[in-house]
């Protein structure tokens, strides 16, 4: 990852919090967000999720799912025929969420933004296949489909002692 990287992160989340409520703000407090060399360090060392999409009739489905940080980008491994691939061949929007820990520890990350699917995944450019690779090089044989999300509003909150996660020490 890059410090070009860290600055959109930054950058996103800096424009997502301008147009957030008061309420929202006030849930996220200036001192409590990560930086963006922070973001790109816990978005960089977790490997799970929640993924949020929208049912055609507008219902919200959550699901957990693996994922890694690839150029900036989030990216998905998925059975072609799971019900989130369905979802954002409707409305192409997903958003994400990545916490850990408890109280004084917790840290968490919510990301939202334009979804893309790749299929087959094969096509998909070597970065974003080379996390979801078997010791041997081969794609997992149950991945359908590549979904990527690029970011379009971020948000954190790293709770005192959780900081640590959000360095890059």
């Amino acid at each position: 990852m890059t410090t070009a990287q860290a600055a959109t992160l930054a950058r996103i989340q800096e424009a997502s919090f301008a147009r957030a409520s008061q309420a929202t703000q006030d849930a996220f407090p200036p001192e409590r967000r990560m930086d963006g060399p922070g973001l790109l360090a816990f978005l960089s060392s977790a490997t799970y999720a929640v993924l949020a999409t929208t049912r055609p009739d507008g219902r919200p489905q959550a699901a957990p799912v693996g994922y890694a940080l690839v150029g900036g980008k989030i990216v998905i491994a998925s059975l072609a025929d799971a019900a989130r691939v369905r979802n954002l061949q409707n409305k192409p929007y997903a958003s994400i969420v990545i916490s850990r820990g408890e109280g004084d520890e917790h840290a968490t990350v919510l990301l939202e933004g334009t979804a893309r699917l790749i299929e087959p995944p094969q096509t998909a450019p070597l970065e974003m296949r080379a996390p979801f690779r078997d010791a041997d090089g081969s794609l997992k044989p149950w991945i359908g489909t590549f979904i990527v999300i690029s970011p379009e509003r971020v948000m954190s909150y790293a709770a005192p002692d959780a900081l640590r996660w959000a360095r890059l020490d």
